[in-house]
């Protein structure tokens, strides 16, 4: 088969040279005749192999066909490593086993088949991922140079966990509840950490709307301007021996 990139070309006629006889002209118009066969005979096969059905690179020239010239139901009909393409609309059904992104430098975001995950990137080091599954569960991560937050769910647990310092901040009010009538909530300090109030003021009975510093506070009007000595018993069932004195309230023995 020819290739049309460089169709056949139909060479000119040499006359013979000026003196030369008749033998040599003749030997000279056969040899040109020959070429003119070859020439015809490919020019013949290619058209034969193109009526029967049959295009290949041989005989389409670089960018012959326009997009107004195919009509396929799927790209599944042209079998090939499409590369690079640049595409104004993609509108799909399904796609699978992909890897998307919306640049190839940061930041970016990413969709990937490996891992199942999709990801916002500031750069390598700061990022959110959304992994649909990881060991089992699905799970979120926040991540930049200090450390990593992450929020899990794994069969009935859920959990936040951050490396470092976790602020939960609102406008409004913050609840921390639960539905089950019989679940509890904990706050548990490291082992020598503490569970920080601003002052007792910020503790409040929900039911009475009285908080521990008012309570606190009653507590020691009771006693205020209490002068005077008790006597209570040392020993349990025993007499009551043991004196207990007060001055303005406050217990001085």
């Amino acid at each position: 088969m020819s290739t049309w990139n460089s169709p056949p070309q139909i060479p000119p006629y040499k006359e013979p040279p000026f003196g030369a006889t008749a033998e040599q002209q003749t030997e000279g118009l056969t040899a040109y005749l020959k070429q003119l066969a070859n020439v015809v005979s490919a020019l013949k096969n290619d058209l034969e192999f193109m009526l029967n059905g049959n295009l290949d690179v041989k005989n389409i020239r670089a960018k012959g066909i326009t997009a107004d010239r195919m009509d396929v139901n799927e790209l599944s009909a042209i079998s090939a490593n499409l590369g690079h393409i640049t595409a104004g609309l993609i509108e799909a059904v399904q796609i699978f086993g992909s890897y998307i992104a919306t640049s190839q430098s940061y930041p970016r975001c990413e969709m990937s088949s490996t891992g199942n995950l999709f990801g916002a990137y500031t750069n390598a080091n700061r990022y959110l991922e959304i992994y649909a599954v990881n060991n089992g569960a699905p799970l979120i991560y926040l991540a930049d140079e200090a450390g990593v937050t992450r929020l899990a769910r794994n069969s009935s647990v859920g959990s936040l966990i951050n490396i470092g310092k976790l602020i939960l901040s609102a406008t409004g009010d913050i609840e921390i509840a639960s539905t089950n009538s019989g679940s509890s909530v904990y706050l548990e300090p490291g082992t020598s950490g503490y569970a920080y109030v601003p002052n007792w003021s910020k503790l409040r009975n929900n039911d009475s709307k009285v908080t521990l510093q008012q309570e606190l506070n009653s507590k020691a009007s009771a006693f205020y301007g209490s002068y005077g000595t008790v006597y209570v018993s040392s020993a349990p069932g025993g007499p009551a021996d043991m004196p207990i004195s007060f001055s303005n309230g406050i217990r001085t023995t």
